[in-house]
């Protein structure tokens, strides 16, 4: 499982907002294509990936929206939180 920060723009206001997004993916291109592509089918584009890495159950200690959404990926192949949720 790769996590991937980055900023998305769009929504009703096009906005920016920071976002994590968790992708059962092991190639990070295959993350990015992903991530982009499940993005812009939601009405929003994925600009400035900051960061990209491994991530394991090992990471999330306690249930907490991080955690769920790692667990939605799990299930979905990707899911994503948006910073200010």
């Amino acid at each position: 499982m790769l996590l991937l920060h980055a900023c998305a723009r769009g929504g009703p206001t096009h906005e920016r907002r920071g976002i994590s997004i968790w992708v059962d993916a092991v190639d990070t291109a295959q993350a990015q294509r992903q991530a982009t592509q499940a993005l812009t089918t939601a009405g929003w584009e994925l600009v400035d990936i900051d960061s990209i890495m491994t991530t394991t159950a090992d990471d999330y200690f306690r249930t907490c929206p991080s955690q769920q959404a790692f667990e939605r990926a799990r299930v979905h192949g990707i899911a994503w939180r948006f910073d200010d949720e």
